[in-house]
């Protein structure tokens, strides 16, 4: 009987001794939602596809470090995960909408005298005696910017409509500086409007009082048909409402790209009145070509300036059609893209033509080409300056 008491006594006392054990388990044992540092603090990942962001965002000075958590004991020590501002909040502010492509203010740089590389090309005796009739021209490869051929390019002489090419550009850039505004921007004419056109014997496409026209429309009808009205009004919205003052914006914007020689008295690129006599818009066939390889940049310069024939007033009872002055874009030259022409009794017939076949883009120039014919012989001069281009 004492050895049975005695089994009993050892049984109880390993019994209490394994409960003790699992009380004291149970109270060292983690409880949900009370998980230890490095197991509850997991990081945030970023959102897939998300922007890489820069190490210190520019408007935040460097943090210290976090100071570490106490270690409890036998753990090592934890350092805890900052949460983010409020300004870095997981949904993102809410963007504008995005304007269409347009190209970045001064992609290109000022022009400068190594702009063009010169690499001049022998041309045939047939081609050669047709640019005898040219007062200042260039052919240029525009992949390379290589200079072709050229005569008198850095002589100044006037540059009649070829003027638009720093209208449209200047409002490219205005609106690309200006996302709040559009080509869907529209303005109205005013009596003081019409009353220019008239005293300066200025038609274009008749833009008549109370009309709204978009920008897109003026820009369209200065680069298919010419239309000095819209180059006016153009000028007249650049300058906040003063076509009188926007002369003096474009000879500043033709300094800060470098383009020296170049002088403008309007935005139309038709000659004016003054005590000396009729002054025209003056420039190089350089820096034209500059102004020309500047406004391509544009899809919306391009889109009108490739096209042929389009209608004004389209949903009004009175539409107008507006037919390009460049006759080479009528398909008898291939791969033909614009640009742009221009005509006063001071500059002569002159053009800017562009073009791409299979990736090789070229560039014709002409300035000061004489004649009757309403630019017949300028048009054929530079067909076969074009052709003689892809010969080489």
């Amino acid at each position: 009987m004492k050895k049975l008491g005695v089994y009993i006594i050892v049984a109880i006392v390993i019994l209490l001794h394994g409960l003790i054990w699992f009380m004291l388990r149970q109270e060292d044992s983690p409880k949900e939602g009370n998980l230890p540092p490095e197991q509850e603090q997991t990081p945030v990942q970023p959102e897939e596809n998300a922007p890489a962001q820069p190490a210190v965002q520019p408007a935040q000075a460097a943090q210290p470090p976090a100071p570490l958590v106490a270690p409890s004991a036998g753990k090592p020590p934890v350092a805890p995960v900052a949460k983010p501002p409020v300004s870095q909040a997981a949904t993102p502010p809410a963007q504008a909408a995005t304007p269409p492509a347009q190209a970045a203010r001064g992609a290109l740089g000022p022009y400068h005298k190594g702009f063009f590389q010169v690499t001049e090309k022998e041309l045939t005796p047939a081609v050669k005696k047709a640019v005898a009739e040219v007062r200042s021209g260039l052919v240029i490869d525009l992949n390379t910017n290589a200079v072709l051929w050229q005569k008198d390019a850095s002589g100044v002489h006037p540059i009649a409509s070829l003027t638009k090419l720093l209208t449209a550009t200047m409002l490219m850039e205005h609106l690309a500086a200006h996302p709040e505004q559009s080509l869907q921007t529209t303005m109205t004419i005013t009596n003081d409007d019409r009353a220019y056109f008239k005293r300066n014997g200025i038609k274009g496409v008749f833009l008549d009082t109370n009309e709204v026209y978009t920008l897109d429309d003026f820009l369209m009808c200065m680069m298919i048909c010419s239309a000095n009205d819209c180059a006016y009004m153009v000028g007249r919205y650049l300058n906040g409402g003063d076509a009188k003052g926007f002369p003096e914006k474009m000879n500043a914007r033709a300094k800060e790209l470098g383009l020296n020689n170049m002088h403008f008295n309007n935005a139309n690129g038709l000659p004016v009145n003054a005590a000396s006599g009729r002054q025209e818009n003056t420039g190089t066939a350089l820096e034209i070509a500059y102004l020309a390889v500047r406004a391509m940049q544009y899809p919306a310069i391009m889109k009108w300036a490739g096209t042929p024939m389009a209608r004004l007033r389209a949903d009004k009872k009175n539409p107008f059609d507006v037919n390009s002055t460049n006759k080479l874009l009528r398909g008898k030259v291939p791969g033909v893209t614009g640009l742009k022409t221009g005509f006063t009794d001071g500059a002569g017939y002159c053009i800017a033509l562009t073009c791409e076949r299979e990736g090789k883009k070229r560039m014709v120039l002409l300035m000061g080409v004489s004649g009757s014919d309403r630019g017949k012989r300028r048009d054929e001069i530079a067909r076969q300056l074009l052709e003689w281009s892809y010969t080489l």
